[in-house]
């Protein structure tokens, strides 16, 4: 099972860094292309609630003077890297994990900003929303689900009184995150407000 989640990560982490590479073309021909050039981005139909030119070319599109997009290119092929190093043996899902945490978040903070300050949302963003959420729940999966099946191969080897303490350390672990998460982190990525936290 952990062999098919890393390659699920893997693929999207080369198709983030790809639409990161298709976002960073759009961004640079709207601003600094001649009129020929620009154009509707492909895949991103304009309508009354969706525009790419907009969110791609908004102040909020580039962080200190880099595009977004561009900086997307780095992180998926380091997601990429790391997935291909999961599948050499190497333990990389808590880094996954981290990673994907941190996306998941950045990516609520920008769909507040498009929806509230810009009034539109890019559908080319919204799909790497959807593939940062996808990490987020592949990696979380090979942190939680994977040691699980580990678990009954040390229980074998383990006391009884033993086997239940790792079993209720673990339980405990996962029922603290996942309550802060529905407490504070669910509220901050969905919520109608940043201050009210709903």
């Amino acid at each position: 099972m952990k062999k098919a989640l890393l390659v699920l990560t893997l693929l999207i982490g080369f198709a983030g860094a790809g639409v990161g590479g298709l976002m960073t073309w759009h961004h640079d021909t709207q601003l600094y292309g001649t009129a020929e050039s620009q154009g509707e981005l492909i895949g991103c139909t304009e309508s009354a609630e969706v525009n790419c030119d907009i969110v791609n070319t908004s102040a909020w599109s580039e962080l200190a003077g880099v595009p977004i997009a561009t900086l997307a290119i780095p992180f998926y092929l380091t997601v990429a890297f790391l997935a291909f190093q999961g599948l050499k043996g190497r333990s990389v899902q808590t880094l996954l994990l981290g990673m994907s945490i941190g996306a998941v978040a950045y990516s609520g903070f920008l769909y507040h900003i498009s929806t509230s300050e810009l009034h539109y949302i890019c559908a080319w963003c919204f799909r790497l929303y959807l593939c940062n959420g996808a990490l987020l729940l592949l990696s979380a999966l090979m942190v939680a689900v994977v040691p699980a099946g580990l678990r009954s191969i040390q229980t074998r080897m383990l006391r009884r009184k033993e086997d239940r303490d790792g079993a209720a350390k673990g339980l405990i672990a996962f029922l603290v995150a996942a309550t802060t998460f529905w407490a504070v982190g669910f509220g901050v990525l969905f919520g109608t407000s940043c201050d009210g936290l709903c």
